[in-house]
């Protein structure tokens, strides 16, 4: 009898065994699929990652990249302003000094080189002497033979319609998911959905990748248009 209990014993462990093996071997399964789902989008990642670095690297062999982060500082480019003679006429009382720290907030955020924004806005209003009582420092809605151009209520949403607009001239692949901030309300529609369908199918998507890439068409007529922002 002690060896058939024993052997009764034994077939009753054996499918406990059994079923905790399983158990195991299922979530290990799991775990590999897990770690390899995670793996698979890491490589995704780098190969996105170098193939955005072959095209800027491709880029500065052309000119000067809209894109990427702002070479000087804000005190360089304050210093640099009231280096050139200039004097700012802007709403709220706002100073030169907080009027660049927004350039530059706003370009890191979608990375937009802030110091080129800020070059291109010098040209668009004569120095800052214009633009201030409606925020718009880019010429936003602006043409030829327009009656006038876009407004904004801050300093703040006109800068950023202006980057969001930069980056969507840059930057072919832009969709609303890449942006830090939702598009501009002000530029691109009120309705949220309409603001995000507007910048996504924005026709010159990617059109010009290089400040020398500006002008004849690109955000201005003026054939010029590039090598004054670049002087600037």
């Amino acid at each position: 009898e002690a060896v058939v209990d024993d052997g009764v014993e034994r077939w009753r462990i054996e499918p406990a065994r059994a079923c905790c093996r399983r158990a195991e071997l299922e979530g290990l399964i799991e775990r590999l699929d897990r770690e390899k789902a995670i793996f698979e989008q890491k490589v995704a990642e780098a190969n996105r990652a170098l193939e955005v670095a072959e095209e800027i690297g491709a880029l500065r062999a052309m000119g000067e990249p809209v894109m990427g982060p702002t070479v000087l500082s804000p005190q360089e480019i304050v210093a640099w302003y009231r280096s050139s003679g200039a004097s700012p006429r802007l709403s709220g009382g706002m100073s030169i000094d907080e009027l660049v720290q927004i350039f530059v907030e706003e370009g890191t955020s979608e990375n937009v080189r802030a110091d080129f924004a800020f070059a291109q806005s010098y040209i668009e209003t004569g120095g800052f002497r214009a633009g201030g009582s409606d925020n718009n420092f880019s010429g936003l809605g602006a043409c030829d033979g327009c009656s006038g151009e876009k407004q904004f209520p801050t300093a703040r949403d006109g800068i950023r319609a202006q980057i969001q607009h930069l980056r969507n001239y840059a930057d072919r692949r832009s969709t609303t998911s890449d942006l830090n901030h939702p598009p501009s309300p002000y530029w691109y529609g009120a309705d949220p959905g309409v603001a995000a369908r507007n910048f996504n199918t924005f026709f010159a998507k990617g059109w010009a990748p290089t400040w020398q890439m500006m002008g004849r068409g690109n955000w201005a007529t003026d054939p010029n248009y590039a090598s004054k922002v670049i002087g600037i």
